[in-house]
């Protein structure tokens, strides 16, 4: 088994156990009665949607074919606009809303997820990572991931936004904005939003950061954020946004290779919202050992996995 399928396998262990742990012990049930844990939004992230084996953060077609009709089915599902006129003080959405971006801006997410969602009828969010689309670059990626995703065109992009995907900046090219001189930051998240705007001939109101863990961004680049005219930027924070939630560090589930049937079904009811730990710079220290004792080290951007 290669070092990558060993920490995706082991990964999902600890989520099945976990998940499994903290619901039928009762914990979670409790949390969501006395806490109101429905009474939020749960926003997703994904990445890829394909088929290729050792494809990382990607889920297969039929899964998310699953998945999205498993939304539709149980949950109310709204665009990041309705999301954002609730926090401002719009309507109220109902218990058990839910909503779907994707970062990077994978072509994938045209072949794939798109016919799926346009086929649901479900609203859903790209973050491009801007300097990317429309060229062939590849973004670094773990070693083991055998597939180089090419990322979206800007005619792909155009098409979609004219059928009820919303774009938004994932940065310029995929920086780690905390590692960035000032300068270099603000480039990173103004130049993006002027590229998007640029190719789409529409605003990107929503800024996605970065890998975006607490250790990821600062109470500086949420004001850069808000200087360059975002509405909202979201965090890969674990957890459920309700009216209390900074509208620049909103939390979001990722959903992660293997994350499948029971697994999605315990993310969604709010059994791995304490997955948060791990987007914390202590959680972070944690991380790199588990990746440490695998064997793994990351590059200082925390994409490239080296033996």
């Amino acid at each position: 088994m290669s070092r990558l399928r060993a920490k995706i396998f082991l990964e999902q262990t600890i989520k099945y156990t976990l998940s499994s742990l903290l619901f039928y012990s009762g914990v979670i049930p409790l949390k969501n009665l006395f806490f109101h844990g429905e009474e939020g939004v749960r926003i997703l992230t994904y990445h890829k949607v394909n088929n290729l084996k050792n494809s990382l953060n990607s889920i297969p077609s039929k899964e998310f074919r699953k998945q999205i009709e498993y939304l539709r089915t149980n949950y109310n599902i709204v665009s990041l606009d309705d999301f954002h006129e609730s926090m401002t003080g719009g309507k109220k959405l109902p218990k058990k809303t839910v909503a779907i971006t994707f970062d990077d801006g994978y072509r994938d997410n045209y072949t794939n997820a798109y016919p799926i969602l346009e086929e649901c009828r479900v609203p859903a969010a790209i973050f491009l990572t801007a300097d990317y689309i429309g060229t062939n670059k590849v973004m670094p990626t773990y070693e083991g991931d055998e597939t180089k995703s090419p990322f979206l065109s800007w005619q792909e992009v155009r098409e979609m936004g004219n059928h009820g995907i919303t774009f938004g900046s994932h940065s310029l090219t995929h920086s780690i904005l905390i590692k960035r001189s000032p300068e270099q930051a603000k480039r990173e998240i103004f130049e993006s939003k002027r590229i998007i705007e640029r190719e789409t001939g529409k605003p990107a109101k929503f800024f996605s950061y970065p890998r975006g863990t607490k250790a990821d961004f600062d109470r500086r680049m949420k004001d850069m954020v808000r200087e360059a005219g975002y509405v909202a930027a979201f965090s890969a924070i674990s957890g459920i946004n309700d009216c209390r939630a900074d509208p620049f560090e909103l939390r979001r589930i990722a959903i992660e290779t293997g994350d499948k049937g029971y697994i999605f079904m315990k993310k969604m009811q709010g059994a791995l919202d304490v997955l948060f730990l791990r987007d914390t710079r202590k959680g972070q220290m944690l991380k790199d050992c588990f990746n440490s004792l695998l064997g793994i080290r990351l590059n200082k951007e925390g994409l490239v996995i080296e033996g």
